[in-house]
């Protein structure tokens, strides 16, 4: 055990050595606080490592000049060699949020705290997670820093937020976490979002234009055509008046909640998808080739709708 843990730190020793000190032993103490400690913080670290300080435990994570990035690359490389490259190996994009106290971490603001299940004083990240069957590890993330930040530079530069950071949503902050790992060759086959990501249009149509293949969530109301609604601008009925520049469509709009309950009972599928505490998890579902007309232009994709009920 004690050998595949030097074996497994070796791997990232070097990317704790920069040009100004070495930072190896406190890295390494560090780890191993990580796999021993119940609670994963600087003083019960310091209580089941020998001869560790928390000071210097707390130097490393604060003001070390080693660089996250090239860390957190390599985390996926590990995770990618055990999780990836197979037909179920997926990329899950999703949030979390940490309560906070106070003003000055950054990014703290109040907005929704999925873990309190409320809006509170909070810091939120949306992560990256490779996934086969039932193994999963976060792979990257990003900070999600709300507009009362990026519009006040001052505060961000009290709090060590660099010159060049703009205001990205969280919608745009997963799809810089599809293209890096993409850059530096994570091998999944699917990209996986909730209702929060499938909700938003121009990130599901630019997943769709860059080949990327996904599983969406999608809110009740979504709206949809089961025929290909042909967006088209009417031409001009009179010499008065605008010219028209909506485009409009001669087919039914339906919605998700209102197809399904009109669907009959024969319609329903029922398939066994995992085990769980109670037994083989099993779930009715409905599936149907739609069109999805994306925004006000002429931005009409066809993709595969599944309704599932337990």
């Amino acid at each position: 055990m004690a050998d595949s843990f030097c074996a497994f730190h070796s791997r990232y020793q070097h990317l704790f050595v920069t040009k100004t000190r070495s930072v190896i032993a406190q890295s390494l103490s560090y780890l191993s606080g990580l796999m021993q400690a119940v609670r994963k913080n600087v003083e019960r670290m310091t209580e089941v490592v020998p001869e560790t300080e928390y000071q210097s435990l707390q130097h490393f994570t604060t003001h070390s000049p080693w660089e996250y990035r090239p860390v957190m690359d390599q985390v996926a490389l590990d995770a990618d060699r055990l999780l990836g490259g197979t037909p179920d190996s997926g990329l899950i994009l999703d949030e979390s949020s940490m309560p906070k106290k106070g003003k000055k971490s950054v990014g703290v603001a109040r907005q929704w705290c999925g873990r309190l299940g409320k809006v509170d004083n909070c810091q939120t990240g949306v992560y990256a997670s490779l996934v086969q069957g039932a193994s999963a590890t976060i792979i990257d993330c990003r900070l999600y820093l709300p507009k009362e930040w990026t519009d006040d530079r001052n505060r961000c530069k009290a709090a060590g937020v660099p010159d060049d950071v703009i205001f990205n949503t969280k919608s745009q902050l997963a799809l810089a976490l599809v293209h890096h790992a993409r850059s530096i060759g994570v091998r999944y086959a699917w990209v996986g979002v909730d209702g929060g990501y499938g909700k938003e249009p121009l990130f599901l149509k630019t997943l769709d234009d860059e080949g990327e293949q996904f599983v969406a969530d999608v809110h009740k109301d979504q709206s949809f055509y089961l025929e290909d609604p042909c967006p088209y601008i009417p031409d001009r009925q009179t010499v008065k008046g605008r010219t028209p520049s909506l485009y409009k469509t001669k087919s039914t709009r339906m919605v998700v909640e209102q197809w399904a309950a009109s669907q009959p009972e024969d319609a329903w599928q029922r398939i066994s998808i995992r085990d769980s505490t109670k037994g083989r998890l099993q779930v009715d579902i409905l599936t149907q080739r739609v069109w999805v007309w994306l925004d006000q232009n002429q931005s009409v994709r066809q993709w595969h709708l599944v309704v599932r009920r337990d």
